[in-house]
């Protein structure tokens, strides 16, 4: 991975796991001598303090980190997804985004690859018939939740869909693609 990979990956890591919002699906985290665990809203401790950093429970799993690599546990602080990941994010509409060799993909809350680990950046599925916006060679494009290209990989930017609509963003156009793959183009 090279060193300016490494830095953004770093970055995505920090903004996962450093957020005010420690307490989902009925649980906090805390820390006790470095490492990170969780409780209840009663104080007893579900699952101790002994992972380097924690994320916020969503989809009845988390992502935790252990000798900087990431996987996820459930409720009870069972692995569910093994800690080989070099980055995790939050499940949003039953898949999460993964990176392993600075390959990212996407997989299903059994831990299974869902879409495989080819692009160099990927966006989360919001929407449960959505599109999620992936990277490859410098380019950006769409994908649907099967891992089909829906725009090509062949634009500036795009954006997952949000509210119905994803967004790729060409020269001085904004292309709007809507969940039935239908598009607009809007010129500047």
């Amino acid at each position: 991975m090279s060193d300016e990979e490494l830095k953004l990956l770093s970055e995505n890591v920090n903004d996962l796991f450093n957020t005010s919002e420690k307490y989902s699906e009925g649980l906090i985290s805390y820390q006790n001598d470095g490492k990170y665990g969780f409780i209840d809203v009663d104080s007893n401790v579900v699952i101790p303090a002994k992972y380097d950093a924690v994320g916020c429970f969503n989809e009845g799993l988390v992502s935790v980190m252990l000798n900087n690599k990431m996987g996820y546990i459930d409720h009870q602080g069972n692995i569910v997804v093994p800690i080989i990941y070099d980055f995790t994010n939050y499940f949003c509409q039953g898949l999460a985004v993964v990176c392993k060799d600075s390959k990212w993909g996407y997989i299903n809350n059994r831990g299974e690859v869902a879409i495989d680990l080819i692009y160099d950046n990927a966006r989360d599925f919001f929407e449960p018939d959505g599109f999620a916006a992936v990277a490859k060679n410098g380019k950006e494009g769409l994908i649907d939740r099967k891992g089909n290209i829906v725009m090509p990989i062949q634009y500036e930017h795009a954006m997952s869909t949000q509210d119905g609509v994803a967004t790729i963003f060409h020269g001085n156009s904004e292309i709007s693609v809507y969940n039935d793959r239908s598009y607009k183009i809007v010129s500047y």
